[in-house]
């Protein structure tokens, strides 16, 4: 899960993240980008990052043979969770 930045969880702004990914061949997070996002300023965009950056996933297949494939991640930070 990731970590909810301070400031908006105090003020109860709730936000979501969607990313573009870079899933490696091994599963591993590769390249990032943002794709859109809440309001950079309350650091969702950074805090969505880091917590896909430890994730892994089970690498897409050409055949039989693992590859690099790109996927869209949302990220949403809600109080209620």
């Amino acid at each position: 899960m990731p970590k909810y930045p301070d400031l908006p969880r105090r003020v109860g702004v709730q936000g979501t993240v969607i990313l573009l990914i870079v899933v490696e061949k091994d599963g591993s997070v590769g390249q990032i980008e943002v794709v859109r996002s809440s309001d950079q300023r309350w650091g969702f965009d950074l805090a969505a990052i880091d917590a896909v950056k430890q994730w892994r996933y089970r690498p897409a297949l050409l055949g039989e043979r693992p590859v690099a494939a790109y996927i869209t991640v949302m990220v949403e930070f809600s109080l209620s969770r």
